[in-house]
């Protein structure tokens, strides 16, 4: 996965690429001063098709090894996707925040990126009956038909915004 940083704000890096990928989101007539701080203000390269988490190691007795945990992780990420096909109106990112397994296609569009802090969010809703060390692989296929597969080994816990 890429980002590319606006030519406005570093002429001539890319800018063919980049103006390529706006293109292709419709975000191309924003013609006006811009009243935000740029590194803020950044997304993906890539529009993503899916994603999907899955453990190396037993879940429960629904979810074996190997098997999706989409009903079970709850993302949270926000998109510029909607404030540019409504031609620049309303809020300016939308918040996504549900479930991985009913994340549709087109709100994985123009994802926020926040640099070093992590985004999109996942959150295990449940605690897995196998405690100790799971390897989780996040399988993101893009727009582009692209498939990435990071993994991650970690002992999982239940979100708890108590302690969060």
């Amino acid at each position: 996965m890429k980002l590319l940083s606006s030519p406005d704000k570093y002429p001539g890096i890319k800018a063919e690429e980049y103006l390529s990928i706006a293109e292709r989101n419709g975000d191309m007539s924003y013609n006006r001063p811009a009243d935000y701080d740029w590194d803020f203000r950044m997304a993906y390269a890539d529009n993503f098709r899916s994603l999907h988490l899955t453990s190396d190691t037993d879940w429960d007795e629904t979810h074996p090894a190997g098997t999706p945990l989409d009903d079970l992780i709850r993302i949270e990420a926000s998109s510029y996707a909607a404030y540019i096909l409504n031609g620049y109106q309303g809020d300016e990112k939308n918040i996504i925040a549900k479930r991985l397994d009913q994340i549709a296609p087109d709100e994985l569009q123009v994802v926020h990126f926040h640099g070093f802090y992590t985004n999109p969010d996942f959150f295990f809703l449940t605690d897995p009956v196998t405690h100790g060390p799971h390897t989780l692989t996040l399988t993101i296929t893009t727009t582009d038909g692209k498939v990435y597969t990071p993994t991650v080994t970690c002992i999982p816990k239940p979100y708890d915004p108590e302690t969060e």
